[in-house]
């Protein structure tokens, strides 16, 4: 059984850009020694990455609208998706920890852009007055 989601045109806005988290797409061809080559290094990755980031294939001769769409010049092409938005891309055979590499440092690159908390720089009156209190009665 296959860890990769297999999209189509019909599933891909659901499964990649309406998906809140991480999309790792692997663009191919049936034709493509290299994308054969990757598929077990695909669900390597896919097994290793359940639950944090969904791997997916698209075949872009069944599919060829997204070639223009996402400017896929050859394959295999690889893009991840954080929040529906393309933020990484690798074209070519890529070995597992090239990939694991590429999707850690996308994710925690996006992570530093994105506040975990809003943190006002001023406190608010009451953490104020709590604070004031909790010293003076020590």
């Amino acid at each position: 059984m296959s860890n990769c989601t297999r999209l189509t045109d019909s599933t891909f806005d659901a499964e990649v850009l309406a998906t809140d988290g991480p999309v790792f797409v692997e663009f191919w061809g049936s034709w493509c020694p290299p994308c054969k080559m990757m598929e077990p290094v695909l669900e390597t990755l896919a097994q290793r990455l359940a639950g944090r980031v969904k791997v997916c294939k698209l075949n872009v001769d069944q599919h060829p609208g997204f070639r223009s769409a996402y400017n896929i010049m050859g394959v295999p092409a690889f893009l991840l998706f954080i929040d529906g938005k393309p933020v990484r891309r690798a074209i070519g055979a890529h070995s597992l920890m090239q990939l694991l590499d590429l999707i850690s440092t996308a994710l925690v690159e996006q992570a530093a852009v994105q506040p975990i908390v809003e943190v006002s720089p001023f406190p608010k009156s009451a953490e104020v007055r709590t604070s004031v209190t909790a010293t003076s009665n020590s």
